[in-house]
């Protein structure tokens, strides 16, 4: 007679500082939630609908922020937002492993990011840091950070659809006949034509999709174009930011009775202006200084001329 035996899954968090072993019975397999310590996540929002394409983009998205390793990504999406992921499923099997987790025993990981993004407060992880809710991001503070904090109870949490399986590459050499190899090989090299054939026609469809959507968005042709774009426009943004920043000091002057502000001018060094019946200059003056706005002055019969740096 036989008999048949329901899979039962237990839930386990995995964090580097946390010194516990992660204790399961033989026969359960594990769903792992990772720290947001074993992934870098960010929160984009991109001119793309398709999450594969999206998923196309996830190194160089990711290119300028990670340091040097072998990394897998994921993304998912949440109303307009893409929440994009990088992570080592070798730094993540080696914690693993020494925590006294087969991988085998591994069903399904998940992100912190994914499984705790509707939490109200701090969640304790282990002795000295904790999991805080900000921006629509989970992120790790110190703990003495927070006024107020619950423990984790990864039993109460329904988990999401947002998984990914971790890639364990095992290189085993069997000892088999010359035969056995040729033929392999040979179906090898036939299903990788077939393959390579195959992608190259994908590759040319998507190479038209990526034309059609730098042009729909008048996008650069590179992302050092791109850069350069945005450098642009950060500066022209920041100049303007602080010129409105030095307009709301000079026209909220504190001036006496019969002094007024007679003429401001605004240059490609800055902005000048006049105060005619000057009374104090030093007065005049410290408000600017209390500022930390860099001026030059001069005086003239009771009226003064300011040049301010931008």
């Amino acid at each position: 007679m036989l008999t048949r035996f329901k899979t039962t899954f237990r839930t386990l968090f995995l964090d580097p500082l946390d010194t516990n072993t992660l204790y399961y019975e033989q026969g359960e397999k594990l769903r792992i939630i990772l720290s947001p310590a074993l992934y870098w996540v960010q929160k984009v929002q991109l001119p793309i609908q398709s999450i594969r394409e999206v998923r196309k983009l996830l190194p160089s998205l990711f290119e300028d922020l990670l340091p040097e390793a072998n990394y897998s990504y994921s993304v998912y999406r949440e109303n307009d937002a893409f929440f994009i992921f990088a992570y080592e499923d070798a730094k993540i099997i080696e914690l693993l492993q020494k925590k006294g987790v087969s991988i085998g025993d591994v069903a399904a990981v998940y992100f912190a990011q994914s499984e705790l993004s509707n939490i109200q407060e701090a969640i304790t992880i282990n002795e000295t840091q904790a999991l805080y809710l900000q921006d629509s991001l989970v992120s790790i503070v110190p703990h003495d950070w927070v006024e107020k904090s619950r423990n984790l109870d990864v039993k109460n949490i329904k988990l999401s659809k947002h998984h990914v399986t971790l890639q364990h590459f095992k290189h085993l050499v069997e000892n088999t006949t010359l035969v056995k190899v040729a033929v392999l090989s040979l179906i090898f090299i036939v299903i990788l034509i077939v393959q390579l054939f195959m992608l190259s026609v994908e590759l040319t469809k998507k190479e038209e999709a990526t034309d059609a959507l730098f042009s729909k968005y008048a996008l650069q042709s590179t992302l050092f174009q791109n850069r350069s774009v945005l450098q642009k426009y950060t500066k022209i943004y920041n100049k303007q930011k602080s010129l409105r920043e030095h307009l709301g000091v000079i026209l909220h002057l504190q001036l006496d009775k019969n002094e007024k502000i007679a003429s401001l001018q605004y240059t490609k060094q800055g902005l000048s202006f006049r105060v005619t019946g000057l009374t104090n200059q030093k007065r005049l003056l410290q408000q600017l200084a209390a500022k930390h706005i860099k001026y030059s002055a001069s005086l003239h019969n009771n009226t003064l001329k300011v040049e301010c740096t931008l």
